[in-house]
């Protein structure tokens, strides 16, 4: 969920090509998803779910993203 409203990232799957993902991001073969161009406004819940190719139960878990960057004392 992004600001209170569900919405796809990115993603696998095993027989269908995934499309519709957010053009900041990117998959890798090791199935991890790379996020770029972040500001704070993407803070918040997010969640992975997942299955496995023989079993019909979807999992899931949520990760809480929190933006930092390097910043400097004004002049």
């Amino acid at each position: 969920t992004l600001h209170g409203t569900e919405k796809f990232v990115n993603g696998f799957h095993a027989s269908k090509s995934v499309t519709s993902t957010w053009p900041n991001t990117k998959t890798t073969k090791n199935k991890e998803i790379i996020m770029s161009g972040l500001n704070v406004s993407h803070e918040g819940e997010y969640y992975c779910y997942y299955r496995y190719n023989d079993t019909t139960d979807q999992m899931s878990f949520q990760l809480q993203l929190t933006i930092t960057a390097p910043f400097s004392k004004p002049s």
